[in-house]
C-alpha cells in the first residue's frame, strides 16, 4: 500500500549520511565540495 512504500521510502533516505551521498558523487566523478 501507498502508506507503507511512504514509510518504506523515509526509513531507507534516514539510513543515508551526508558523508554516504559525499561519497557516492565522488564515486561518480562528480565534484562534491564541502560548501
Amino acid at each position: 500500500s501507498y502508506p507503507e512504500l511512504a514509510k518504506a521510502i523515509d526509513e531507507a533516505f534516514s539510513q543515508v549520511s551526508l558523508s554516504d551521498l559525499r561519497n557516492w558523487f565522488s564515486h561518480c566523478c562528480y565534484c562534491a565540495s564541502l560548501e
